[in-house]
């Protein structure tokens, strides 16, 4: 009887093995594939916060620019048809949103070592931030100065 039980026991044993030999590794998401979605990803500026907590809405034209990480290391900034004008010439004027042809620039994205700090370099500026939240559809970089920072939040948007 025993034995009976045990050759039973043994073509079952070797069946859970192979179903649970053929179970896929699953991968872990990286920051890379967040912010790309293994092809490109579109985000948008949603706020800024300083150390302070204080939030600061920046103008429309600021807030419908699109930022497109690729995979390459590339990094398409949009601007939609808008630009922020700090009264410009000569800063005579307040500042304000004016409209323009629509303008992509160009720069290149890259992540450190430890996946944990973003850097955007586009002709206009660079950005060096440190990633405090990162998920599918937010992104959360704090720029430190010497005894403050600035917060900086962006969502995804599914425009192109």
């Amino acid at each position: 009887m025993i034995r009976k039980l045990f050759y039973l026991l043994i073509p079952i044993g070797v069946l859970f093995s192979i179903i649970n030999s053929c179970e896929k590794d699953i991968e872990p998401i990286t920051n890379f594939d967040l912010l790309t979605n293994n092809s490109s990803k579109i985000w948008c500026l949603s706020k800024i916060m300083n150390s302070d907590s204080m939030i600061i809405y920046p103008e429309s034209c600021i807030l419908d620019d699109q930022h497109t990480f690729q995979i390459n290391g590339v990094c398409l900034i949009d601007n939609m048809g808008t630009i922020y004008s700090a009264g410009f010439p000569n800063f005579i004027g307040p500042p304000s949103c004016k409209d323009t042809v629509d303008i992509v620039d160009t720069g290149t994205w890259t992540l450190n070592s430890k996946m944990d700090t973003l850097t955007v370099s586009t002709s206009k500026y660079v950005l060096i931030g440190k990633i405090v939240k990162l998920t599918s559809d937010s992104l959360i970089i704090r720029r430190t100065y010497s005894n403050s920072y600035v917060q900086t939040e962006f969502y995804v948007t599914n425009s192109k």
